[in-house]
């Protein structure tokens, strides 16, 4: 939740070129339900680490000093309070006069002259709403800072943030080699993916960043994909230099599909409507592009069932409820070769007008649990008003409004975020389909109703303690039984052999 403190005017805030007067907004994370809500919030750290530099210290005067044998990054922030923190262990400073303070960056290692620089971020992307790692149980934000001394001054960073014990994670503080917009966590895969432009007036691109922690630290790759000429959809206005840059984003994990959205125009009417894109991130290829007549404020799929669904306004001005697209694995094996196809459809099916107090909504404030198949998002009755919640039951195409405190008045922003998805454990093993002796019986033949893994273990690469592959040459053809079925089974069978198929 991003809560909004209106600062005392004749009070000065001499920290990140905050002006006398100004407001402050604090983030904070907390849980919420439509029973007990609000709940008291944890502050999410602002500061950022932003690099290791070269620090020419001037007087005494510019910055004040502590040293710690159990000094860390943490403690050094926290000592510093809102001003930019420097940390050399021991020694941690805290600069008072940073424009009098110049430094240069140290790319690569850090050096042993050089320090650790932490400093709050100036602004949080409204392009992209927080999204959540929930193996590593992180929050990540796409956030902008001014740096004096730096050029260029204006840097873009994914900010890290333990939200769940209240602490940032500073190793995990990844700066971005160019602005991102429409990102979310692809939590199957250890990555984000969203949309961005390569440079002012450049052609859009899909953006896969990939975190690996396998080593004990994180290993980040971004790599950026054209995909501006793949988006055929009538009416679009991606060729015209315009971009839908408002976060809405979801993705399926277990199909590899992102979903977003590009803005269009129709002969029907003037209003903006939406392109839905549905990208294959593997193969970073828009799989379908098709134009809708109506403006989406968020989206969310169901990645049980593989149903993209979202609320948008329609020609007529008026919000409903819709269903936008479904997938479709298509699995074939030719000659014992195997192939798959996701197939996407995307169909505006109205699932209804959303009710009389829904007259505003906020942009991708929304969340989806697969297993129930609920969705919930933030809305007004006034522009001026408190945020409310309304909760929509897919399946009974029916909805709840949450009661009128579940968030907290002055929260400008609240990203929902769903921390157990419960989507992996939907998952299930083959089922066994019978098991029967032979004739003879000196055997024992089992059948499954779908492929095994033939014994082969499946590890984690990527560090995020999700398994993600198998090594093919791993899988058995015959072997002994103890290798693959339990000691309770073994004791009936003793000295078994296994064959597979």
């Amino acid at each position: 939740q991003q809560v909004l403190s209106l600062t005392d005017p004749s009070r000065i805030i001499d920290f990140n070129n905050s002006e006398l007067g100004s407001t402050v907004v604090d983030d904070y994370w907390a849980k919420i339900d439509s029973t007990y809500s609000p709940l008291t919030g944890w502050n999410l750290y602002k500061h950022v680490r932003i690099g290791c530099f070269v620090v020419s210290w001037g007087s005494s005067e510019t910055f004040v000093e502590t040293a710690d044998a159990d000094m860390t990054s943490l403690k050094c922030v926290e000592h510093c309070n809102r001003t930019q923190a420097y940390l050399q262990y021991p020694v941690c400073r805290c600069g008072l006069q940073e424009e009098n303070l110049p430094m240069i960056e140290v790319l690569g290692e850090c050096s042993a002259s050089s320090w650790e620089v932490f400093r709050e971020y100036d602004y949080r992307s409204s392009m992209s709403p927080s999204t959540y790692d929930v193996s590593r149980r992180l929050v990540y934000q796409i956030v902008t800072l001014r740096i004096p001394h730096i050029d260029p001054s204006l840097r873009h960073y994914i900010h890290a943030v333990n939200a769940l014990e209240s602490r940032p994670m500073f190793d995990y503080d990844t700066r971005l080699d160019r602005m991102i917009f429409n990102a979310i966590w692809d939590f199957g895969n250890s990555r984000m993916v969203a949309l961005s432009y390569s440079d002012w007036g450049g052609t859009l691109d899909f953006t896969v960043i990939d975190f690996n922690s396998t080593s004990g630290e994180l290993v980040v790759k971004q790599n950026h994909y054209p995909i501006q000429d793949q988006i055929v959809a009538t009416g679009q206005l991606i060729s015209s230099g315009v971009a839908s840059t408002d976060g809405l984003a979801s993705v399926d994990i277990l199909f590899g599909t992102y979903y977003t959205v590009v803005p269009a125009v129709t002969s029907e009417s003037t209003q903006v409507v939406h392109v839905i894109v549905a990208i294959d991130i593997e193969r970073k290829q828009v799989s379908s592009s098709v134009t809708l007549p109506v403006t989406l404020v968020n989206m969310q799929i169901n990645c049980l069932t593989h149903v993209l669904y979202g609320a948008g306004m329609d020609l007529e001005e008026s919000y409903n409820y819709y269903q936008l697209c479904e997938a479709v694995n298509e699995t074939t094996t030719i000659g014992g070769v195997t192939s798959v196809r996701i197939n996407i459809g995307c169909a505006l099916t109205e699932l209804g007008a959303l009710p009389s107090e829904v007259n505003y909504i906020h942009f991708q404030s929304a969340a989806m649990d697969h297993q129930v198949n609920y969705a919930w998002f933030t809305y007004k009755e006034e522009a001026t008003g408190r945020p409310l919640i309304l909760e929509y039951h897919h399946d009974s195409k029916d909805h709840i409004l949450w009661k009128e405190d579940s968030l907290p008045e002055n929260a400008v922003f609240s990203s929902l975020i769903q921390t157990a998805p419960r989507i992996r454990f939907a998952l299930y093993p083959p089922a066994l389909r019978f098991a029967r002796f032979n004739t003879a019986g000196t055997k024992i033949f089992v059948s499954f109703d779908s492929a095994t893994l033939r014994g082969a273990i499946p590890y984690d690469s990527d560090g995020d303690e999700i398994p993600d592959a198998i090594n093919e040459e791993d899988k058995a053809t015959r072997g002994p039984c103890d290798k693959f079925v339990d000691d309770f089974t073994m004791k009936l069978i003793p000295g078994a052999l296994c064959e597979w198929t």
